[in-house]
């Protein structure tokens, strides 16, 4: 369906904070289980610590933090037929 979903906040529960300004969202993590995009790519999450975890699998996608920069080599996706859909 979607090889890579751009947002500014990450999933609940990856890569988030407790406090309300840095909670994830939920609905991210629906979106991930139905639609399987390859990457999710957030930032919004400042990284002070080195040890800090930046990039995890949930399911079928790979939740990157790219604050405060990433440069990405993305293999391409097989082509899927519109008919496979």
């Amino acid at each position: 369906w979607l090889d890579v979903l751009v947002a500014h906040s990450p999933p609940r529960g990856i890569h988030d904070e407790e406090d309300r300004a840095h909670q994830g969202f939920e609905s991210f993590l629906t979106f991930m289980r139905w639609f399987k995009p390859r990457y999710l790519l957030h930032g919004h999450i400042h990284i002070y610590r080195q040890d800090t975890v930046t990039q995890t699998s949930y399911h079928e996608t790979e939740v990157i933090n790219v604050y405060p920069y990433r440069i990405l080599e993305l293999e391409p996706a097989a082509q899927i037929p519109a008919n496979a859909r």
